[in-house]
């Protein structure tokens, strides 16, 4: 993972429908999206145009890699495109909870929910078939939990970025640069980092992401597609672990024990049913062993 466990928060949120929230806990799994299919439309570009920016730079000045870069350039306008699995999926949460913004953007009138996630689980997602990954000799994790950052980049650091995503392709295993080319690995580092940084519009979402790198071994075997209203959607899915990993001091009780699922706490979003939906949902939940947290907004919403 990019961050220290310490600086993560201990509970990130995804808000979305009832329906999606059993599927989730019934598969103990959840969808990453193509990256390209998102609903912010400048999603992967908003980096990689000030990448541009900076590698012209490097080329007009004579950079000692300019002419690696000036070859990238010319021939990025096409580089994967139309090739899925190449492409960052993306699973999303956000800081906020019980954030009307959220409600409003992501969950069905009246029948949304907020669900909180312990992120220490989340950190540890995985492949549903990780026997089609081959593990990658590369200093980049196939999965990884990342702090979305808003805003454009300072120079300075882009620069440095820029520097240090070449050299890390340069040092993939030589029979992999051959198959796939330095471009294709330079391209899929930058797409990587790309996954993570948006345009500050959207700020207020105060976003984690998990991000599957685009540069899998075998990937069309994990790639799926589901129907949404005006297109195929293509999708990656991630076992969750059961339980979250805490250092438990001995004292603490079997009941305590039980309160650490891979889910912590749901909360219902605004709907004319909440006493019914809550019950529901604490019932739900008692009967599968699990000890959630299960509660009603408090955003005084309403929209049916």
């Amino acid at each position: 993972m990019d961050e220290e466990a310490t600086s993560l928060p201990e509970v990130v949120y995804h808000y979305t429908s009832m329906e999606t929230l059993l599927k989730i806990v019934e598969s103990r799994s959840i969808w990453a999206t193509c990256i390209d299919y998102l609903n912010d439309v400048t999603e992967y570009s908003f980096y990689l145009e000030q990448v541009d920016r900076r590698l012209r730079e490097f080329v007009k000045n004579g950079d000692s890699q300019s002419a690696f870069f000036e070859s990238y350039l010319k021939g990025r306008t096409g580089m994967g495109s139309g090739i899925i699995r190449r492409r960052p999926f993306v699973a999303s949460f956000s800081a906020e909870p019980d954030f009307l913004p959220q409600w409003r953007s992501y969950c069905p009138n009246g029948n949304g929910v907020c669900i909180g996630f312990r992120t220490n689980c989340l950190v540890r997602a995985c492949f549903s078939d990780n026997e089609v990954v081959r593990e990658l000799n590369r200093p980049f994790h196939d999965v990884r939990f990342k702090q979305v950052v808003y805003g454009v980049s300072d120079d300075r650091r882009l620069d440095e970025e820029l520097r240090e995503f070449l050299s890390a392709a340069a040092d993939f295993d030589n029979q992999i640069k051959n198959k796939l080319g330095l471009d294709v690995i330079f391209q899929s580092i930058l797409g990587f980092r790309a996954s993570a940084q948006k345009h500050p519009a959207f700020k207020p979402e105060a976003e984690y992401r998990i991000v599957v790198d685009g540069l899998l071994d075998n990937s069309e075997n994990l790639v799926r597609y589901r129907a949404s209203r005006t297109t195929l959607v293509p999708y990656i899915k991630l076992n969750l672990p059961k339980k979250a990993i805490e250092s438990i001091p001995l004292y603490e009780s079997i009941s305590e024990l039980r309160s650490r699922d891979f889910i912590h706490r749901v909360i219902v979003g605004p709907t004319p049913n909440m006493s019914l939906s809550t019950g529901a949902l604490r019932s739900y939940f008692s009967g599968l062993g699990m000890s959630v947290n299960v509660e009603g907004s408090k955003v005084p919403y309403r929209d049916w």
